[in-house]
């Protein structure tokens, strides 16, 4: 038992590389709004929950491959979890962009653990199956092509604060064809590739 372990000691040590006190060294990283393909949209999700469960609200925002403004919302979602209320986010999303006729979305979404469950790399627990399930079939369904991957939260800056407007609003949900003006300068920040300071392991 003790070799496995030096073994398993070994092979980390290896794979991370370490500072003089023996930590992870880290470095910053600058993290940027990704923009799509050239034709395609993109949709920012994100819930904001305080507590868990706490007063949760959602948001969202669908941009062009030059990363304009398509539409936007803000949501109240009453007393939830803070996964069921991403999920919620990305429903209405989901619904959104339907509506608006898009053929080609990319799903950018700062949740790992919502990814690896609409993609099966996680088990998914009861109490979510609904949402997701709901999700998955709009997802699935033909006219359309969908592609989701995960984000950083500094590449998710606009969605996020839609979702925190969204906890102080009384039941129900806002769209927006043009933006308001309490996200305008991180909307613009991410149209120029302005890049936010993440410190990420070596």
């Amino acid at each position: 038992m003790q070799v496995r372990c030096n073994d398993i000691l070994q092979a980390l040590r290896a794979e991370v590389q370490v500072d003089g006190h023996g930590c992870p060294s880290r470095r910053e990283t600058l993290i940027r709004w990704q923009s799509p393909p050239a034709g395609w949209k993109v949709l920012n999700t994100d819930g904001a929950s305080k507590g868990n469960p706490g007063i949760a609200g959602g948001g969202g925002v669908i941009r062009g491959d030059r990363g304009e403004w398509i539409c936007g919302f803000e949501e109240s979602m009453g007393i939830c979890s803070s996964m069921k209320d991403e999920i919620k986010a990305l429903l209405r999303g989901l619904k959104l962009a339907i509506q608006m006729n898009i053929d080609q979305l990319w799903v950018q979404i700062d949740s790992a653990t919502l990814v690896g469950l609409l993609k099966g790399d996680i088990t998914l627990p009861a109490e979510h199956k609904p949402l997701l399930h709901q999700c998955q079939e709009l997802i699935n369904q033909d006219g359309w092509h969908v592609t989701i991957s995960h984000c950083f939260r500094e590449a998710n800056k606009v969605a996020d604060a839609l979702a925190n407007i969204g906890c102080n609003l009384p039941p129900g949900v806002v769209v927006y064809d043009r933006p308001s003006s309490d996200i305008q300068e991180l909307l613009f920040a991410d149209s120029i590739g302005v890049g936010w300071p993440r410190m990420m392991i070596n």
